[in-house]
């Protein structure tokens, strides 16, 4: 019976070595030196919202510069149309493709919806807000409807990255268990899920 001794003193002391990981310390230890159990804490969270307010920093900036560029009296130029629809596409698609990239179709679709929604919101309130009275013009009020437009992105922006930008790490693991007492050894592993 002796040397069945041997490797069940190894297994036991290597199941109560911890997991040497360089960006997590790891179970903090019990009294008795053995990782405590996981806690409730359901995995770390990290956030990607810094690349989905740059590009849209990037975006809503180009149409800005897009208004900036226009001819006199409010003018389109081939300069304006270029920045505001280059601005336009970016802040309509280029979160929603991140959030896919990362593997998040649903919340995509989410912000691809939030943004058209609000920017269709923003832009017709916009519409709405023009003083038409005693012009004939067929198309008044469309000035106001840019700057709605970017306000309903800009809005947009803020509620993804406030609401859709926060993922868990997806770490999962164990951690072994050795606790010894004056009459018994225990040996057992605790998983997080």
């Amino acid at each position: 019976m002796r040397p069945a001794i041997l490797p069940v003193t190894l297994l036991a002391i290597g199941m109560a070595a911890p997991a040497a990981r360089a960006d997590d310390p790891g179970p903090a230890p019990t009294a008795l030196g053995a990782p405590a159990a996981p806690a409730g804490d359901p995995g770390r969270v990290t956030s990607y919202r810094r690349y989905t307010l740059t590009t849209d920093a990037v975006a809503l900036g180009l149409m800005v510069a897009g208004g900036l560029a226009e001819g006199e009296g409010g003018r389109d130029t081939a300069l304006s149309s270029n920045l505001m629809g280059v601005g336009a596409l970016g802040a309509l698609f280029a979160t929603p493709i991140i959030h896919g990239v990362r593997g998040h179709v649903g919340r995509s679709l989410g912000s691809l919806a939030l943004r058209s929604g609000l920017g269709a919101i923003g832009g017709s309130l916009g519409f709405a807000m023009a003083d038409c009275r005693g012009d004939d013009e067929l198309l008044c009020g469309l000035d106001l409807v840019g700057p709605g437009v970017l306000l309903g992105f800009a809005a947009a922006s803020l509620i993804d990255a406030a609401t859709l930008t926060d993922e868990r790490d997806g770490r999962t693991g164990w951690a072994p268990q050795l606790a010894v007492t004056h009459d018994r050894v225990q040996v057992g592993v605790a998983a997080a899920f």
